[in-house]
């Protein structure tokens, strides 16, 4: 009888487990471009007049983007922010300006969302999420009531439904108008965008947030990291169908031979005429398995050769040409060691989710790799 060993197998099961939950998490991620800086740090009275610019900055600079952006808005983060009524909590505190709540939809319970008149009017108004709205008002109605946030008090109108994510710090969150955030301790700033597909957008985001509205930042496009911690999968994933490719070639050609010899054996035994049909629905049958494995080898190569769609900076403009290539390896290395980086919300729970495709990757290998280390050893104890 044979003897299974299970630690290959618990691998296999760990690694399935982890890729699963990271790839759920990863997919997740919205199609969003972000522009992310450090927020001013200007005393209150100056910060008031710095916001307003910058608000009113990005709107000017967005005007011509119109044709490939479907919505954007500039809002402030702060984490671990103390909110008061009742009882006490601490919440991730996101100062929007209009137009956020079209980047990052949010599902209204009860009241209304911040809007373009709250915004443009300092109105110090919030909306909780309904967590946090049970937790300071311990299940009354938390509408119209009042809350301390930052020294300052701001009326709830709104109630939204928020799941905090795995990898995010704070529980709860609550959205205040980005022009009444002066005395918050704002992290940092953000500009986001929704892109029309295919539209290029990306390249003339960049330009226009480091341009036209506060330069030394950083640009992520969601999408696109969320591809670029898919590459290590896709790399699994492409090395199983090539050789999957390769075995079923290799299955076509001993079926092709084995037909050959029949159709030898039968020809030696009756004329041509007699087995013509038969012979000619053997080619076909042998015709269409190349064919569908062919296409099989197509689809394998546009997927290997997807990303370059996405990373369109991987690509040198003359590959043959050694300073081409040196320019885009300088430029990638330029950009992966940058001085300073700010992250986003959204990035954090990209990177987190993509730890565990990472390793779920790496498990499944050593897995395989212990498996095919079994079955050698056991081949060779039956010789």
């Amino acid at each position: 009888m044979k003897k299974i060993r299970k630690g290959p197998i618990l691998l296999l099961i760990l690694g399935l487990a982890l890729t699963g939950y990271g790839l759920w998490g990863v997919w997740s991620a919205p199609d969003v471009l972000q522009y992310v800086v450090q927020a001013p740090s200007a005393a209150a009275e100056n910060r008031a007049a710095e916001l307003d610019r910058l608000i009113d900055r990005k709107e000017e600079a967005f005007k011509d983007m119109a044709d490939i952006v479907t919505a954007s808005a500039v809002y402030g983060v702060a984490p671990g922010q103390a909110v008061s009524a009742r009882e006490q909590a601490t919440a991730l505190l996101l100062a929007v300006d209009k137009g956020y709540f079209e980047v990052f939809p949010a599902f209204l319970k009860e009241g209304r969302l911040i809007g373009d008149a709250e915004c443009r009017a300092r109105q110090y108004v919030c909306v909780l999420d309904e967590k946090l709205a049970f937790e300071l008002f311990r299940g009354e109605d938390a509408l119209d009531q009042t809350v301390t946030l930052g020294g300052e008090e701001y009326r709830v109108i709104g109630v939204a439904r928020h799941s905090r994510q795995i990898g995010q710090a704070d529980d709860y969150r609550v959205w205040i108008p980005l022009r009444a955030a002066a005395s918050q301790p704002l992290l940092t700033l953000n500009v986001a965008a929704k892109p029309l597909r295919s539209s290029g957008a990306l390249i003339m985001f960049r330009n226009t947030v480091r341009t036209r509205w506060q330069d030394g930042g950083s640009v992520y496009a969601l999408e696109k990291e969320a591809t670029r911690r898919l590459i290590l999968p896709r790399m699994v994933l492409l090395a199983l169908g090539l050789y999957a490719v390769v075995w079923l070639y290799g299955w076509m050609g001993r079926r092709t031979a084995a037909c050959a010899a029949l159709l030898r054996r039968d020809l030696s035994q009756s004329y041509l005429k007699q087995i013509f049909f038969r012979a000619a629905g053997i080619v076909l049958l042998l015709a269409l398995g190349y064919a569908a494995v062919t296409g099989l080898l197509y689809l394998l190569m546009v997927f290997a050769f997807r990303p370059l769609y996405t990373f369109t900076e991987w690509v040198p403009e003359c590959i043959v040409e050694w300073s081409s290539l040196k320019s885009v390896f300088r430029g990638l290395v330029d950009e992966a060691s940058a001085l300073v980086s700010v992250s986003t919300i959204e990035m954090e729970s990209l990177s987190y989710y993509g730890g565990f495709v990472r390793w779920g990757c790496v498990a499944l290998l050593v897995a395989a790799l212990l498996m095919w280390m079994s079955r050698a050893e056991r081949r060779r104890h039956r010789t």
